[in-house]
């Protein structure tokens, strides 16, 4: 009895742990993609949809560009992953620092806010910066 509960909560876990990771067909779950193909995606198909499309097209909408727009949003959108990557470590290294704040008994509030600042700077910068390679 109790090995049967054992595999069946297996096959659950196993189940649930698959369609997290796989998520829908258009890119979606946890891991595997984006939530309604809005955002960066995850994985070895970064910045794609599950169905190879870039991210924010349908399918349709990127087939209606032509090759010189294509090729233009590609790079505008390869331009804009070099810049949060540029930031993307400083700003996950200081919201680690906050976190390593707010761990300790009596948390310096002072420190926190003035961390809090500097990730705000930092993200400014960073979208300031990805809106000019927009725009």
């Amino acid at each position: 009895m109790k090995k049967g509960l054992l595999i069946l909560g297996a096959i659950i876990v196993i189940s649930t742990s698959t369609y997290a990771f796989r998520g829908n067909s258009y890119g979606g779950g946890c891991f595997g993609g984006s939530f309604s193909g809005m955002g960066r995606g995850g994985g070895y198909h970064m910045g794609y949809r599950g169905n190879g499309y870039p991210m924010g097209y349908r399918g349709n909408e990127y087939n209606t560009l032509t090759t010189e727009q294509q090729q233009e949003y590609l790079q505008v959108r390869e331009q804009n992953i070099g810049v949060y990557n540029k930031y993307s470590i400083d700003i996950q290294q200081k919201r680690l620092d906050v976190e390593r704040e707010l761990l300790n008994e009596k948390p310096d509030w002072k420190k926190i806010g003035k961390l809090n600042e500097e990730i705000a700077k930092l993200e400014a910068q960073m979208k300031t910066e990805q809106m000019k390679n927009s725009y």
